[in-house]
């Protein structure tokens, strides 16, 4: 099963918990989309988002769609355009591991009430949907860093953008795909 999800802004490796619950904001309204076709297209509970995986943390109610009792892991194929692309000067917002890391943290629910503060349900997140429980269950991280030629809005201190666009490639796969087809074939055999 594979999808695409994309960020556009700024992308601050701070680590900030406000700053990381305005990329899973991001990320949040594609993935409710993503969960209707879903459910448009009949998608099993245990691939799609099933409420048997909500984990409550502090106020929110999180729903991701892969968790580590799921059975299943995620690749990331990621493409990741900014104005200073790669070999170019050092950048004001973060080396690319540090990008990287603040990324997929916006990609994974919060683990515990310290990564939450002060944040709080806004309207329509409750279920607050998220692609990961954690990082553990990503299997491949691919990622390229390429300059990026439209117009920027946002600039830091020496008049360059600070702003990044990231086209995410998201490939859903069961951990023991084998496992999978010989139990297939068992009950046909039974069958």
């Amino acid at each position: 099963m594979e999808f695409y999800l994309n960020y556009h802004g700024t992308l601050s490796t701070t680590g900030h918990a406000k700053l990381k619950f305005q990329y899973r904001r991001a990320f949040l309204k594609q993935l409710k989309e993503l969960d209707l076709y879903y459910k448009l297209n009949k998608v099993p509970d245990e691939i799609g988002f099933s409420l048997k995986k909500l984990k409550v943390v502090g106020p929110f109610r999180f729903l991701p769609l892969v968790t580590r009792d799921s059975n299943l892991e995620i690749d990331l194929e990621i493409v990741l355009l900014s104005q200073m692309g790669p070999g170019g000067e050092k950048q004001s917002y973060g080396d690319l591991d540090n990008l990287l890391k603040a990324l997929i943290d916006g990609l994974r629910m919060a683990q515990n009430t310290n990564e939450i503060r002060n944040e709080v349900p806004e309207a329509g997140e409750d279920p607050f949907y998220c692609l990961l429980e954690d990082d553990q269950v990503i299997r491949n991280i691919n990622i390229s860093h390429k300059k990026l030629f439209f117009s920027a809005e946002k600039t830091g201190k020496k008049g360059r953008s600070q702003e990044i666009f990231a086209l995410i490639k998201v490939r859903v796969a069961p951990k023991f795909p084998l496992l999978l087809n010989l139990t297939d074939a068992a009950t046909d055999l039974k069958g």
